[in-house]
């Protein structure tokens, strides 16, 4: 199997899927690994990032606009201690492989050789089960061809949350894809 891309637009339920996902996965019985980068809300605006590890629950701050951190995108700055956990989350997934990993999310930092993109060059390489990378639609050609994501599938969150939900469910049990 190996990579697929989980695509949608900024603020469109991404990550909230991965959850759905990662909960149907689980009650089916298959293993999830990976880390989910859930946003941090003042009111209506976001003001940074966690970090969760699947594996264990453990969560912690992954960016934030105020301050300073050890990497920066745009208006935020990514704290040491979150992509450590992240790393580290994304490392223990290599071996043994969880059926499902989940990299919430892919964007410009990893595009830069930043963020997560020494642990997806490594779950890039031929693996059993499934990595999905979760991308921003303006950067998912760009994400694609610098992982080797092949054409299909691309699980897009137009076709609605279930949609994406079901058929990554299908294509890790029936192996294809």
């Amino acid at each position: 199997m190996s990579l697929a891309l989980l695509v949608g637009d900024r603020h469109s339920g991404k990550t909230s899927t991965c959850r759905r996902l990662v909960e149907s996965a689980r009650a089916r019985g298959l293993t999830v690994g990976g880390i989910l980068a859930p946003a941090v809300y003042e009111g209506r605006r976001c003001i940074g990032y966690d970090v969760v590890d699947l594996a264990t629950g453990q969560a912690t701050r992954l960016a934030t606009t105020a301050g300073s951190g050890l990497e920066q995108t745009g208006r935020f700055h990514f704290l040491a201690e979150g992509l450590m956990l992240g790393r580290v989350a994304l490392e223990r997934t290599i071996e043994p492989a969880p059926q499902l990993v989940i990299v919430d999310e892919v964007g410009q930092l990893e595009l830069d050789g930043g963020g997560w993109s020494r642990q997806v060059d490594q779950l890039a390489v031929d693996r059993s089960g499934l990595t999905l990378l979760v991308v921003r639609r303006k950067l998912a050609t760009r994400v694609a061809q610098r992982w080797s994501v092949p054409p299909g599938p691309w699980y897009d969150l137009a076709q609605g949350p279930d949609a994406v939900i079901n058929g990554v469910i299908r294509q890790i049990e029936t192996g294809v894809g």
